[in-house]
């Protein structure tokens, strides 16, 4: 089965994906519709196509966009997150990863599968919100996600063992149950477990300039949304006969 998605993006990184239209924090006045070339996609989610010959044709994208200080206003104003309640997340965090130490995880492929990993405790204990921001800061310039398809992820190469260690941290697979700390966002290992703080971390780690947009693109040419269809009308109405 062929599933459509609607994905958030900041700088070009994908941090959510749903199946439906909703606009979270964006308004009707964010709406564009563009035109790229099909060599141009954002391959992080959405593949090339096979033929070479259809790389230079172009194709439109439905988008939400608006930029990283506009989203942190947003996030404040209708919310309530913003760096403050994020360092009282990964506060709290923090303080329960060492409280359990060694806390224990399901790993891999098989839920039942449980171990103890008290290095998790461990680099907690030794590092600050800004450390973890640092390293998620790579993990965003490098394209690490927890999409579909982006299996066995790496680190890059890091000189700084710890900030490489965090890193790897962020984007594993191994996730914490029973103890309220269950992140609700894709980077198990980041140290907030609320999708609107994480929403908040990736936010800070951008330039206030950088392009925040929810590509519902697949969802529009689906015919699985009809957010855009007074757009596409109107763009239909200016083309020249």
């Amino acid at each position: 089965m062929t599933f459509h998605r609607a994905y958030t993006l900041v700088d070009g990184y994908p941090f959510h994906w749903s199946l439906d239209d909703y606009p979270w924090l964006f308004e009707n006045d964010d709406r564009v519709v563009r035109t790229r070339l099909k060599s141009q996609r954002n391959t992080t989610i959405h593949k090339l196509p096979e033929d070479p010959a259809e790389l230079n044709q172009t194709e439109a994208e439905y988008l939400y966009v608006t930029t990283a200080a506009v989203m942190r206003r947003r996030l404040n104003r209708d919310f309530g997150y913003n760096r403050w309640g994020l360092q009282a997340e990964f506060d709290r965090y923090k303080k329960v990863m060492i409280e359990l130490d060694p806390p224990e995880f399901h790993c891999g492929e098989n839920p039942s599968e449980i171990r103890p990993m008290p290095q998790r405790a461990e680099i907690l204990r030794n590092t600050t919100l800004n450390d973890w921001l640092a390293a998620l800061k790579e993990v965003v310039r490098s394209g690490l996600t927890g999409m579909d398809g982006q299996e066995n992820l790496s680190a890059p190469e890091i000189l700084d063992c710890r900030l490489k260690e965090m890193v790897e941290t962020i984007i594993c697979d191994d996730f914490i149950l029973g103890y309220n700390i269950n992140p609700e966002h894709p980077l198990r290992g980041f140290p907030c477990r609320d999708f609107g703080y994480f929403a908040v971390a990736i936010l800070e780690v951008v330039p206030d300039t950088a392009e925040c947009a929810l590509d519902i693109t697949e969802l529009v040419k689906n015919g699985k949304t009809d957010q855009f269809n007074d757009l596409i009308q109107a763009n239909k109405r200016s083309e020249p006969d």
